[in-house]
């Protein structure tokens, strides 16, 4: 019997979301576990964030990309016409991700976001983002 199977994807997911908030930061490290890493904060993120998805995105973040993107689509109105689909917004996450010093704590926080945007943007970040959901529901 599996303790990990008993929890399901939103405890899943609750218990990396609570892993990086505690694993990262100013505090990390302080206690028998060491810091978190970029790599495995960056996993983590992933996992998470594909868990909240599928277990209904209890915590709201679909809103808060959904924000994101109106606040970006309007700002593209304004100066040159164009519009930002969720692929646009999941691509500029990554950018932000990958090229933008930034705490484990800020990393973390902004991958779950990405993986909200990719698993809704369709195309190949959502085939990527549905690999994490797979691997969280083999999880729980």
């Amino acid at each position: 019997m599996s303790v990990i199977g008993g929890l399901g994807s939103f405890g899943v997911a609750a218990f990396l979301v609570t892993l990086l908030m505690f694993g990262t930061g100013k505090n990390a490290g302080k206690g028998k576990m060491p810091e978190l890493g970029w790599g495995a904060v960056f996993g983590l993120s992933l996992l998470a964030g594909s868990g909240l998805a599928a277990a209904g995105d209890p915590l709201k973040f679909r809103s808060i990309v959904q924000d994101i993107l109106g606040v970006l689509n309007d700002v593209g109105v304004t100066v040159g016409g164009g519009r930002i689909t969720m692929a646009g917004l999941a691509v500029i996450l990554l950018s932000i991700i990958l090229y933008r010093k930034q705490t484990t704590r800020t990393l973390a926080v902004v991958t779950i976001l990405f993986s909200f945007a990719a698993g809704s943007s369709g195309g190949s970040l959502a085939v990527f983002m549905n690999m994490f959901d797979s691997i969280v529901s083999r999880i729980s």
